[in-house]
């Protein structure tokens, strides 16, 4: 009677650790076939994006500036390229007497710092028939050199666009072209999209 006891002890264990092995090498198979998976289904791009300044009468680039991101397609998390300066701004103040303004006289005031530069965000996640889906975000703040303020006011402009694109590796889109008010200037947005082998 023992020694049944024994035997029935024993194959229960046995029986106990091969279901356990069995289960441990199930649970690695799966997570090997998940990260199989997502490895396929994270695709790196390079995505270059160029801004064009054109004067409007005569077409002339006037400037041709390109970035360039690396974007995993299909993760959430945005691409970043921020790329700027913060130039300082003079503020000025008028003078008063007895309360009242003294036209004509302008006292300097602290110097206060404005940022300026170019700030990319993309991301891009995969559709069907080789083709991506991308969302691309543009900021570009400058200072307007032609500008009738003095050097200690100086005129900010700022060109944002915000876009989402279907593109194919190696193709080229102009996805955005605006006229700047202030100087008349055609500013134009293009993105390249290559997949990265």
């Amino acid at each position: 009677m023992k020694t049944q006891a024994a035997v029935c002890v024993f194959v229960l264990t046995l029986a106990g650790g091969i279901a356990w092995a069995q289960d441990e090498e199930a649970a690695r198979r799966a997570q090997a076939q998940d990260a199989a998976r997502l490895a396929e289904a994270i695709t790196p791009l390079k995505i270059d994006v160029t801004i064009s300044r054109i004067e409007a009468t005569s077409r002339k680039t006037i400037s041709r500036l390109a970035y360039t991101l690396m974007v995993n397609a299909n993760e959430d998390d945005w691409s970043t390229l921020n790329m700027g300066a913060q130039v300082p701004v003079r503020m000025t103040m008028t003078p008063s007497v007895d309360g009242k303004p003294v036209q004509g006289l302008v006292e300097a005031g602290p110097v206060q710092y404005r940022q300026v530069g170019t700030s990319i965000n993309a991301r891009a996640s995969t559709l069907d028939a080789g083709r991506f889906s991308l969302e691309v975000r543009i900021e570009d703040t400058s200072v307007y050199e032609g500008g009738q303020g003095e050097p200690r006011n100086p005129v900010f402009r700022t060109f944002t666009a915000t876009n989402q694109l279907v593109l194919r590796d190696g193709q080229s889109i102009q996805f955005t072209a605006a006229a700047d008010r202030v100087s008349g200037e055609v500013v134009q947005a293009e993105v390249t999209l290559t997949v990265l082998k």
